[in-house]
């Protein structure tokens, strides 16, 4: 519920009032009553409280609690991820069914068309598993894309199986409109972007799931992939950028401005994390920096349990440290103190 007031600027028109917000999980009847008694308070049900004028000056409307606020400004400060990450989005097929098979049924002596695919509810938090079910059809042989005579002669199994599936296929938008051929995944990505050591995330999530493909054999669909600008130390910055991203401060800041659905959960883009601010590599020192790197190589390395709770925990607090964060600003993203 928003209730808006307009006031007509003139020569006595009152200064600008700061805007009130409520917001509520429960007890939206108490919240209100506070409202009209000009309370502000902060529960785990509801909170109440105010915001300057000048945040509605911009494109788009991010209202955060005065502790969040601060911390805002204090992000707005530092540069982007996209300053340091390429960030992309994984394959679309247009044919799931057709174009990812489980990995028994490859065809014997042609699996170097198909790659691992790697599920969201695969991903965990750090590290990937040793192994998927399933391999996506993937027409690049040695970096270039195969055409439909090179995967007729080389890899026939593999074209007769397409072809089994050939009204399908056709029936798919791109091909209908003669920008497809009717047996290739609509986007499959270059392998050179994809096929990388990189850092995976699924598309839902609920709490941070930044993973480490550290081996880079696999393939993601729709959700986001990240790995450096070309010329950068590529496993050092893929190490540091994992522990910044599970950290609770960078991922205030990527659901604090990411589309959210029901129980929590928020949509990962390319776009979105692009804009997330992050602490500058460059700028941390190298004891710092051997540490984290050090926990983030322990963590990958711990099965889930309370070793790696303690692990995440430390990494949390120094990723805090190079955002600059309070005690109170700590707790108010929620981040464990």
């Amino acid at each position: 519920m928003v209730l808006l007031i307009f006031q007509k600027k003139g020569p006595t028109a009152l200064p600008d009032p700061r805007a009130v917000f409520a917001k509520c999980q429960d007890f939206v009847g108490t919240a209100l009553q506070y409202v009209i008694e000009g309370r502000q308070i902060q529960t785990n049900l509801f909170s109440i409280y105010e915001i300057e004028q000048e945040t509605f000056t911009r494109n788009e409307w991010h209202i955060l609690p005065p502790v969040e606020t601060c911390i805002r400004k204090k992000f707005e400060q530092l540069r982007l991820l996209q300053d340091f990450l390429e960030i992309r989005e994984g394959f679309i097929t247009g044919a799931d069914t057709v174009f990812l098979i489980p990995n028994s049924k490859v065809p014997k002596g042609e699996k170097s068309v198909f790659v691992p695919y790697l599920a969201d509810r695969e991903m965990g938090l750090y590290s990937v598993p040793a192994k998927t079910q399933r391999s996506v059809f993937f027409p690049y042989e040695n970096g270039k894309r195969l055409n439909e005579d090179q995967v007729i002669d080389q890899f026939p199994a593999t074209w007769e199986y397409l072809k089994s599936h050939k009204p399908l296929l056709k029936d798919r938008s791109p091909v209908k409109s003669g920008h497809l051929a009717w047996w290739m995944p609509v986007r499959p990505r270059k392998p050179e972007h994809m096929i990388r050591p990189k850092i995976v995330t699924p598309h839902l999530v609920l709490v941070p799931r930044f993973a480490f493909d550290v081996e880079g054999k696999y393939a993601v669909s729709h959700s986001p992939f990240l790995y450096p600008h070309e010329g950068e130390s590529e496993d050092d910055i893929l190490r540091f950028f994992l522990a910044v991203l599970n950290s609770t401060s960078a991922f205030w800041h990527i659901t604090s401005h990411s589309h959210s659905y029901q129980r929590g959960y928020a949509r990962l883009e390319a776009a979105t994390l692009s804009q997330t601010p992050v602490p500058d590599p460059t700028q941390v020192d190298r004891i710092t920096m051997r540490h984290i790197l050090r926990l983030v190589d322990k963590r990958l390395t711990s099965p889930e349990g309370e070793t790696a709770q303690r692990i995440e925990r430390e990494l949390d607090s120094i990723v805090a440290d190079l955002y600059r964060l309070t005690q109170s600003e700590r707790a108010g993203i929620g981040m464990e103190t």
